[in-house]
């Protein structure tokens, strides 16, 4: 949790000393089945960490562990994306699309961010407007699709963002004043 908070206000290299000790001595390498859900938090927080250091490869290499984890563990019923309702997986999908987009993968990048918005709305439907994690999903698809000029998806996001946070919300108004393309 101290890393997680660390990670969200850019204190990474204090989140790495906490969370890479953990990661070598309780997790490394898992590959499958019995992981857990705190052991899959420790590899996205490591990722973050990873990422907010610049070490873009291997903050990818973690949020890549944790995305396979989830998905190939039959207990988390995600086997078909369409109705996943887990959203440790759509935190994964965003901390690998956030290593996709800086690695110049911006399509994959947008695909992920997508596939972790459709989760969310399977999970919370229409109450996705109070998540903040949806609203920061929203902000960083549009910023990787303005990078590349994908006019659809930066349409797309600014346009599910305003529709659903409100013109007022901070993001809305950061969001406004990015060019159209």
């Amino acid at each position: 949790m101290k890393a997680t908070i660390l990670n969200s206000i850019g204190d990474y290299n204090s989140a790495y000393d906490i969370i890479k000790n953990i990661y070598d001595k309780e997790i490394n390498e898992i590959t499958k089945g019995n992981a857990g859900g705190i052991r899959l938090r420790v590899i996205i927080e490591l990722s973050r960490s990873e990422f907010g250091k610049g070490e873009f490869p291997k903050a990818n290499k973690y949020a890549n562990q944790a995305v396979n984890i989830y998905q190939q563990d039959e207990s988390r019923k995600n086997l078909d994306l369409r109705v996943s309702v887990d959203t440790d997986l759509a935190d994964a999908y965003i901390a690998y699309a956030d290593g996709l987009s800086v690695l110049k993968k911006e399509k994959e990048a947008l695909h992920y961010y997508a596939t972790a918005e459709a989760i969310y709305y399977n999970k919370y439907n229409t109450k996705i407007k109070h998540l903040d994690e949806v609203s920061i999903l929203y902000f960083k698809a549009l910023k990787t699709a303005s990078s590349i000029r994908d006019q659809y998806s930066f349409n797309k996001f600014k346009k599910r963002h305003v529709d659903k946070f409100g013109i007022n919300h901070f993001r809305s108004q950061e969001i406004l004043k990015i060019p159209s393309l």
